[in-house]
Protein backbone atom coordinates (compact mmCIF):
# COMPACT_ATOMS: atom_id res chain seq x y z
CA UNK A 1 0.00 0.00 0.00
CA UNK A 2 1.03 3.32 -0.59
CA UNK A 3 0.25 5.92 1.67
CA UNK A 4 -1.87 8.60 1.16
CA UNK A 5 -0.20 12.50 0.46
CA UNK A 6 -1.39 14.61 3.66
CA UNK A 7 -3.92 16.93 2.82
CA UNK A 8 -2.92 20.50 4.24
CA UNK A 9 -6.30 22.35 5.80
CA UNK A 10 -6.85 25.73 6.95
CA UNK A 11 -10.12 27.33 8.65
CA UNK A 12 -10.83 31.06 8.12
CA UNK A 13 -13.07 32.47 10.67
CA UNK A 14 -14.36 35.95 10.20
CA UNK A 15 -15.43 37.66 13.13
CA UNK A 16 -17.51 40.47 15.07
CA UNK A 17 -14.48 42.21 16.56
CA UNK A 18 -16.90 42.50 20.18
CA UNK A 19 -19.27 39.56 20.37
CA UNK A 20 -16.81 37.07 18.63
CA UNK A 21 -19.23 35.45 16.51
CA UNK A 22 -19.25 34.74 13.15
CA UNK A 23 -20.35 37.22 10.32
CA UNK A 24 -21.92 36.69 7.33
CA UNK A 25 -21.65 38.59 4.20
CA UNK A 26 -17.79 39.31 3.84
CA UNK A 27 -16.88 39.05 0.47
CA UNK A 28 -13.24 37.22 1.41
CA UNK A 29 -10.09 35.92 -1.10
CA UNK A 30 -7.26 34.09 -0.76
CA UNK A 31 -4.16 34.70 -2.54
CA UNK A 32 -0.57 32.93 -2.66
CA UNK A 33 2.92 34.84 -2.46
CA UNK A 34 2.84 35.44 -6.15
CA UNK A 35 -0.75 37.06 -6.24
CA UNK A 36 -2.74 34.10 -7.62
CA UNK A 37 -6.07 33.87 -6.37
CA UNK A 38 -6.73 30.49 -4.72
CA UNK A 39 -9.59 30.90 -3.49
CA UNK A 40 -12.60 33.00 -3.02
CA UNK A 41 -16.00 33.10 -0.98
CA UNK A 42 -18.83 35.41 0.96
CA UNK A 43 -18.19 34.81 4.59
CA UNK A 44 -21.67 32.47 6.32
CA UNK A 45 -22.55 32.07 9.94
CA UNK A 46 -19.76 29.62 10.18
CA UNK A 47 -15.76 29.34 9.38
CA UNK A 48 -14.85 28.07 6.18
CA UNK A 49 -13.01 25.29 5.42
CA UNK A 50 -9.34 25.30 2.52
CA UNK A 51 -7.89 21.92 2.04
CA UNK A 52 -5.36 20.94 -0.29
CA UNK A 53 -3.47 24.18 -0.93
CA UNK A 54 0.13 23.83 -1.59
CA UNK A 55 2.22 24.44 1.55
CA UNK A 56 3.61 27.96 1.43
CA UNK A 57 2.67 31.38 2.43
CA UNK A 58 -0.52 32.87 1.81
CA UNK A 59 -2.99 35.98 2.35
CA UNK A 60 -6.35 36.59 3.23
CA UNK A 61 -8.19 39.70 1.54
CA UNK A 62 -11.70 41.57 2.32
CA UNK A 63 -12.80 42.75 -0.61
CA UNK A 64 -16.49 43.51 0.53
CA UNK A 65 -17.33 44.23 4.29
CA UNK A 66 -20.47 43.05 5.72
CA UNK A 67 -23.57 45.38 6.26
CA UNK A 68 -23.14 48.00 9.10
CA UNK A 69 -19.36 46.70 9.45
CA UNK A 70 -16.39 48.66 8.17
CA UNK A 71 -13.89 47.01 5.83
CA UNK A 72 -10.72 45.53 6.93
CA UNK A 73 -8.18 47.07 4.95
CA UNK A 74 -5.19 45.07 5.42
CA UNK A 75 -4.36 41.49 4.02
CA UNK A 76 -3.43 38.55 6.88
CA UNK A 77 -0.36 36.49 5.99
CA UNK A 78 -0.37 33.27 7.00
CA UNK A 79 1.09 29.97 6.58
CA UNK A 80 -0.12 26.40 5.36
CA UNK A 81 2.18 23.39 6.10
CA UNK A 82 2.66 20.02 4.69
CA UNK A 83 2.34 18.80 8.01
CA UNK A 84 -1.38 18.90 7.54
CA UNK A 85 -1.22 21.13 10.75
CA UNK A 86 -4.63 23.32 10.23
CA UNK A 87 -3.60 26.74 9.96
CA UNK A 88 -5.99 29.22 11.61
CA UNK A 89 -6.87 32.75 10.20
CA UNK A 90 -9.03 34.68 12.14
CA UNK A 91 -10.26 37.92 10.63
CA UNK A 92 -12.29 40.94 12.71
CA UNK A 93 -14.45 43.18 11.06
CA UNK A 94 -15.51 46.79 13.71
CA UNK A 95 -19.14 47.63 13.43
CA UNK A 96 -19.70 51.74 11.55
CA UNK A 97 -20.04 54.09 13.87
CA UNK A 98 -22.76 56.52 12.25
CA UNK A 99 -22.16 59.85 13.10
CA UNK A 100 -25.21 61.85 14.85
CA UNK A 101 -26.07 65.44 15.02
CA UNK A 102 -28.59 67.01 17.05
CA UNK A 103 -30.03 70.69 15.59
CA UNK A 104 -32.57 72.27 17.60
CA UNK A 105 -34.32 75.61 16.84
CA UNK A 106 -35.56 77.57 19.59
CA UNK A 107 -37.40 80.68 20.80
CA UNK A 108 -34.11 82.63 23.03
CA UNK A 109 -36.64 83.64 25.71
CA UNK A 110 -38.86 80.58 26.14
CA UNK A 111 -35.71 77.87 24.99
CA UNK A 112 -39.34 76.09 23.46
CA UNK A 113 -38.74 74.55 19.52
CA UNK A 114 -39.51 77.25 16.64
CA UNK A 115 -41.26 75.74 13.73
CA UNK A 116 -41.10 77.19 10.24
CA UNK A 117 -37.02 78.34 10.50
CA UNK A 118 -35.69 77.46 6.95
CA UNK A 119 -32.14 75.85 8.11
CA UNK A 120 -29.48 74.40 5.85
CA UNK A 121 -25.98 72.78 6.39
CA UNK A 122 -22.82 73.19 4.41
CA UNK A 123 -19.47 71.38 4.82
CA UNK A 124 -16.23 73.22 4.69
CA UNK A 125 -16.15 73.97 1.43
CA UNK A 126 -19.80 75.48 1.34
CA UNK A 127 -21.72 72.88 -0.33
CA UNK A 128 -25.35 72.49 1.19
CA UNK A 129 -25.56 68.31 2.18
CA UNK A 130 -28.53 68.85 4.27
CA UNK A 131 -31.56 71.21 4.29
CA UNK A 132 -35.30 71.76 6.08
CA UNK A 133 -37.83 73.65 7.65
CA UNK A 134 -37.66 73.26 11.72
CA UNK A 135 -40.81 71.68 13.18
CA UNK A 136 -41.76 71.53 16.76
CA UNK A 137 -39.12 68.49 17.57
CA UNK A 138 -34.98 68.92 16.85
CA UNK A 139 -33.71 67.50 13.73
CA UNK A 140 -31.32 64.30 14.06
CA UNK A 141 -28.61 63.80 11.08
CA UNK A 142 -27.10 60.81 11.01
CA UNK A 143 -23.82 59.44 8.64
CA UNK A 144 -22.19 63.05 8.25
CA UNK A 145 -18.82 63.13 7.63
CA UNK A 146 -16.78 63.69 10.31
CA UNK A 147 -15.37 67.24 9.81
CA UNK A 148 -16.30 70.92 10.27
CA UNK A 149 -19.68 72.46 9.03
CA UNK A 150 -21.77 75.68 9.77
CA UNK A 151 -25.57 76.07 10.51
CA UNK A 152 -27.57 78.92 8.64
CA UNK A 153 -30.67 80.34 8.56
CA UNK A 154 -32.27 81.27 5.26
CA UNK A 155 -35.52 82.46 6.84
CA UNK A 156 -36.79 83.19 9.70
CA UNK A 157 -40.25 81.58 11.57
CA UNK A 158 -43.09 83.89 11.55
CA UNK A 159 -43.04 86.70 13.78
CA UNK A 160 -39.41 86.55 14.89
CA UNK A 161 -36.01 87.93 13.43
CA UNK A 162 -33.37 86.13 10.88
CA UNK A 163 -30.37 84.81 12.48
CA UNK A 164 -27.69 86.50 10.46
CA UNK A 165 -25.08 84.77 11.67
CA UNK A 166 -23.86 80.91 10.89
CA UNK A 167 -22.82 78.82 13.77
CA UNK A 168 -19.83 76.43 13.08
CA UNK A 169 -19.47 73.33 14.53
CA UNK A 170 -17.96 69.91 14.12
CA UNK A 171 -18.88 66.20 13.26
CA UNK A 172 -16.73 63.54 15.27
CA UNK A 173 -15.72 60.39 14.13
CA UNK A 174 -16.22 58.78 17.17
CA UNK A 175 -19.85 58.96 17.03
CA UNK A 176 -20.57 61.11 19.53
CA UNK A 177 -23.40 63.22 19.72
CA UNK A 178 -23.04 67.06 18.23
CA UNK A 179 -25.93 68.84 19.97
CA UNK A 180 -26.05 72.66 17.86
CA UNK A 181 -28.52 75.19 19.19
CA UNK A 182 -29.70 78.11 17.18
CA UNK A 183 -32.17 80.69 19.13
CA UNK A 184 -34.55 83.40 17.73
CA UNK A 185 -35.20 86.64 19.14
CA UNK A 186 -39.18 87.72 17.99
CA UNK A 187 -39.84 91.00 16.23
CA UNK A 188 -40.04 93.72 18.52
CA UNK A 189 -43.32 95.60 18.17
CA UNK A 190 -43.03 99.12 17.00
CA UNK A 191 -45.29 101.74 18.37
CA UNK A 192 -47.33 103.70 15.78
CA UNK A 193 -46.09 107.10 14.76
CA UNK A 194 -47.62 110.26 16.41
CA UNK A 195 -49.31 111.94 13.56
CA UNK A 196 -50.41 115.80 13.97
CA UNK A 197 -53.11 117.61 12.30
CA UNK A 198 -53.57 121.50 12.59
CA UNK A 199 -57.79 122.56 11.48
CA UNK A 200 -58.20 126.46 10.93
CA UNK A 201 -61.24 127.95 10.39
CA UNK A 202 -61.01 131.30 8.23
CA UNK A 203 -63.30 134.29 6.77
CA UNK A 204 -63.34 133.52 3.04
CA UNK A 205 -62.56 137.11 2.52
CA UNK A 206 -60.83 138.44 5.18
CA UNK A 207 -58.24 135.20 5.71
CA UNK A 208 -59.07 136.11 9.39
CA UNK A 209 -59.92 133.24 11.91
CA UNK A 210 -63.13 132.53 12.51
CA UNK A 211 -64.63 131.04 16.22
CA UNK A 212 -68.09 129.52 16.68
CA UNK A 213 -68.07 126.62 14.15
CA UNK A 214 -68.55 122.89 14.61
CA UNK A 215 -66.75 120.51 13.44
CA UNK A 216 -66.82 116.53 13.23
CA UNK A 217 -63.44 114.53 12.23
CA UNK A 218 -64.32 110.96 10.82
Amino acid sequence: NEKKPTVTKVKISKQDITTKEELPGAKLVVKDAKGNVKASWTSTSTPKYIEGLEAGTYYLTETAAPEGYELYTESIKFNVYANGTVSKVIMYNSPKIVTKVKISKQDITTKKELPGASLVIKDASGKVVESWVSTNEPKYIEGLKAGNYTLCETAAPQGYELYTECIKFAVKENGTLSTVIMYNTPKKEEAPKKTKLQIIKKDATTKEVLEGATFVLK
